[in-house]
């Protein structure tokens, strides 16, 4: 089953060892029958109770012979054949290759750093001193609003941070409707 589908699979790319391999196949599938029709005979005469035709047997067995030998060679020549054929893989084969080893890698970074893995990072470039250009200016800010020689002020700080960070925006936006209603609903009770 192994074979045909190997030869099937071979006819399809359309190699000019193709049709040799393919004609092999044939030939091979056609002696293996008649072989198998002569041993089915020779099995059935000596089976019988009455004496065995010998000289029948001589000429079957001596034609199944020639069979396998005949099929020996044609197996030699698939062999042959195929040294002749390319095993060649299609470019998109290829690409999807590429695209899955990115995706997979990709994967495997958003899934640790999902997992926490990036704020350990981070956390270790801290440590060693790597701290981003936003937030030194973010510090130098404030330490300009806490200074009181400087003109920054402290509205003026976070009016900076909520500008550069809209999570930060939003929710200051939404404590301060809190605040608010809170100091509303305290001056009318």
């Amino acid at each position: 089953m192994i074979k045909h589908l190997v030869l099937s699979t071979v006819i399809l790319f359309g190699c000019s060892s193709v049709k040799e391999i393919s004609s092999s196949n044939q030939n091979i599938q056609d002696k293996a029958i008649q072989s198998k029709e002569k041993f089915e005979f020779i099995h059935e005469e000596t089976r019988g109770p009455e004496v065995p035709d010998f000289i029948k047997i001589h000429e079957v067995s001596a034609q199944g012979i020639l069979e396998q030998t005949y099929i020996l060679k044609e197996t030699k020549d698939i062999v042959q054949a195929t040294t002749g054929v390319k095993d060649i893989t299609p470019w998109w084969s290829e690409m999807i290759v590429y695209v899955m080893v990115c995706l997979s890698i990709l994967g495997v970074i958003f899934g640790l750093w999902y997992l926490g893995v990036g704020h350990l990072t981070k956390a270790l470039f801290m440590r060693i001193g790597f701290i981003s250009a936003a937030k030194k200016d973010e510090a130098k800010l404030f330490l300009d609003a806490l200074d009181t020689s400087n003109k920054t002020t402290i509205e003026e700080a976070i009016a900076a941070l909520r500008a550069r960070d809209t999570e930060l925006d939003l929710a200051f936006k939404k404590e301060k409707k809190v605040r608010n209603a809170r100091k509303q609903s305290n001056t009318t009770s």
